[in-house]
């Protein structure tokens, strides 16, 4: 009896976990329908460039909800609010028979009467014996998920 209870608080404490895994996938998850960032402009938002948009929202805002969004996932390395610059540790997980890691910065900076924001996400490979870390193509996906977590917090 007591043995199939320890059992299954430990799943269910695993199955807690279970989202938490997600960005560990080989490809980052999209984010659900309803927070889909607007490819070019919305209320909130307005893509200026391929990794540039502008929330009309004021800075601290958008700083703020910014250091929530990336503390979901990962570990802060800077977060410099006068700069507006804000990187993450590296992730390092698993792939296959290598590895991969990513690493995000963000750059948030008054923009008139708005919150220009610039999203990098470095990702890098090293195959399975290697020694270097190679580039590899940036990961569109997290970058959305990120700008929809961010848009969904303000």
């Amino acid at each position: 009896m007591q043995r199939a209870v320890i059992l299954a608080a430990v799943a269910a404490l695993l199955s807690g976990c279970l989202g938490l895994l997600d960005k560990y996938q080989t490809e980052s998850p999209s984010p659900p329908p309803d927070m889909q960032v607007e490819e070019r402009t919305s209320p909130l938002v307005e893509q200026l460039g391929e990794r540039h948009w502008r929330f009309r929202r004021v800075r601290k805002e958008v700083w703020e909800a910014a250091l929530k969004v990336l503390t979901d996932h990962y570990n802060i390395n800077i977060a410099d609010r006068h700069s507006g610059l804000v990187t993450t540790e590296w992730d390092t997980r698993f792939l296959g028979k290598g590895m991969i890691r990513n690493k995000v910065t963000m750059l948030i900076q008054e923009d008139q009467d708005a919150t220009s924001v610039k999203v990098f996400n470095n990702v890098e490979t090293l195959p399975e014996g290697g020694a270097v870390w190679r580039p590899s193509p940036q990961s569109k996906k997290e970058i959305q998920r990120i700008l929809a977590s961010l848009q969904s917090q303000l």
